[in-house]
């Protein structure tokens, strides 16, 4: 997990106020959010050196639902949450309205503003954009002193096919140029996370936007239709729990809006901003002590993994390294950390959303098998000999790893030591199976497929053929 000191150094820089400020500079060059929308416009905006990660094309590292909780408890409720009478009442009002034809945009838009600010108990209305003739179709705010946030930016199209451009990227654009153009700092330096909302005819959904480490927008639902299905009880359970979701979603970030915004003072540019990492900033101990931690950086461009910074305890000072993921195997790690194979696992905790936050110990002076065999083959028998040994003793243990390439296994730099990381698809054996979506780039075991168990030969066959393949 080794990285030059210029590596670090540049991806401190990537987190700091100077470097949001850039950001948000470059979002007054961005074209009106009504001309952005359409393709070749964002797709040439967005070619080279691309400001807005929503997913078309460009995706951002960090998810919406691991930079504000309000997103994760807002899919959660999307599938648990309880439902009232009037709910329900209400959203078949809402379905009878937008099922309509209108001749206007302007039409559909006024109704479905009308119900959104009763049932939503906000003044749902639009939102003057800076620049000429410039604004979003939907916005809802909330005032806390000086401060303005938005809480809710939507565009809207008559329908399918009528108007110019995708809703959802002119809604990405409207956010960014609510944000990135205020004169505002708490505004401008702040996370500010929103929920967007585009509609096209009677269909609806529903994404998360904040300004972390980029603009960052991501769907949080797929398109649903705003119809009255008398005869599909279960599509119409969706589309009332997706919008009571929402109501509580909103009444959670007046909540977060009417708590001050703490922003430092940033006389110095050059501070790291805490809006720019995940919102977990503390792990429970497995004897349930509390520990706090500060981001340094992340280790690995595209991963979620992150070198953090004990601030109490045994582990104040002490670095770390802190993964999210949706699915690991704790048990297996611990295992492989008791055995001397794997780093030492300091915590396991679960998040909302279905997320987990894994704290494991930082292996400073180790490097990749892969890394080390790009640049110098002279010791692979001797590291071959060990990975397979590593091995063994997981599998003895009764455990399987699932992606045992050179990539997840660590050697220390006298050669000496070696660490399996990346527990993620491990398993008992007979249990863990491959997940759904696996990269077609890795020269898989013949027998390996999507929800088939992993088995003891699969991990030995590769790393053979990870050692025999691999572009080094």
């Amino acid at each position: 997990m080794e990285a030059s000191g210029s590596e670090l150094k540049r991806q401190a820089e990537d987190y700091t106020y100077s470097a949001a400020l850039k950001k948000a500079k470059r979002i007054t060059d961005l074209p009106p959010p009504s001309s952005f929308c359409k393709a070749r416009k964002w797709e040439k905006s967005q070619e080279n050196d691309p400001i807005i990660f929503n997913h078309r094309p460009y995706s951002a590292d960090i998810p919406v639902t691991l930079y504000h909780e309000v997103f994760a408890h807002f899919q959660e409720n999307c599938t648990s949450c309880l439902i009232s009478k009037d709910d329900c009442n209400s959203v078949i009002e809402l379905t009878m309205k937008m099922t309509e034809a209108f001749k206007l945009e302007d039409d559909r838009r006024n109704q479905f503003s009308e119900w959104a600010s009763d049932y939503f108990e906000l003044d749902v209305t639009k939102l003057a954009l800076p620049g000429p003739r410039q604004e979003a179709d939907l916005w809802a705010g909330f005032s806390s002193g000086k401060n303005t946030f938005s809480l809710l930016i939507g565009e809207m199209k008559n329908e399918i096919g009528e108007g110019s451009g995708c809703p959802y990227i002119q809604a990405c654009a409207s956010y960014a140029k609510q944000i990135g153009t205020n004169a505002n700092s708490t505004i401008q330096n702040g996370l500010n996370p929103a929920f967007i909302i585009y509609i096209a005819g009677p269909y609806l959904g529903v994404a998360g936007a904040v300004f972390g480490n980029d603009f960052t927008m991501e769907p949080l639902t797929s398109m649903l239709p705003l119809l009255y299905l008398k005869n599909a009880p279960e599509m119409m359970m969706v589309i009332v729990r997706t919008l009571v979701a929402l109501k509580l979603a909103l009444k959670e970030l007046v909540d977060y809006y009417s708590t001050p915004q703490v922003i430092p003072d940033i006389s110095d540019l050059n501070l790291q901003r805490s809006a720019a990492f995940p919102y977990p900033c503390s792990f429970k101990t497995f004897d349930n002590r509390n520990v706090e931690f500060i981001y340094s950086n992340q280790l690995s461009e595209g991963k979620l993994l992150f070198i953090v910074q004990g601030q109490n305890e045994e582990f104040k000072d002490k670095l770390m390294i802190v993964k999210f993921t949706r699915k690991y195997c704790e048990d297996a790690h611990r295992y492989c950390a008791e055995k001397g194979i794997a780093p030492e696992c300091f915590a396991f905790n679960n998040l909302p959303g279905g997320w987990n936050i894994v704290v494991m110990e930082y292996l400073a002076e180790y490097q990749s098998l892969y890394y080390i065999l790009k640049n110098d083959r002279k010791n692979q028998k001797k590291l071959v000999q060990k990975a397979k040994a590593a091995a063994r003793l997981m599998h003895k243990g009764g455990y399987v790893h699932g992606d045992f390439r050179t990539s997840n296994i660590m050697v220390s730099n006298d050669m000496e030591d070696m660490k399996i990381v990346d527990f993620d698809w491990s398993g008992r054996v007979g249990e863990a199976l491959y997940p759904y979506f696996m990269s077609q780039d890795v020269p898989w075991h013949k027998d390996v497929d999507c929800g088939k168990p992993i088995i003891v030969e699969h991990d030995l066959d590769l790393l053979k053929r990870s050692m025999e393949f691999e572009p080094f």
